[in-house]
């Protein structure tokens, strides 16, 4: 059985989940969601965004668009 079967078979037997517990619950897992997005989505966001410029740690990034896909497509490494 599933804790959503239990959560089913307690509403009805009369008893309500309180809106009180809910907000308990959502502030215990706001700093685990906080860390997901600032730890895992973010850079991945990043590093999706900066293959598309030319970029080093000297000059600001330029946009080049689909280039550095085009080049790794083509790179005999990445060929089998």
């Amino acid at each position: 059985m599933s804790a959503l079967d239990e959560l089913r078979q307690l509403r009805h037997c009369g008893v309500q989940v309180r809106r009180r517990d809910n907000k308990a619950a959502f502030w215990f897992l706001a700093p685990w969601f906080a860390g997901l997005v600032f730890i895992t989505v973010g850079p991945v966001l990043a590093s999706f965004g900066l293959g598309f410029t030319k970029y080093n740690l000297i000059q600001p990034p330029g946009f080049i668009g689909f280039d550095n896909f085009a080049r790794i497509l083509r790179a005999p490494a990445f060929q089998w």
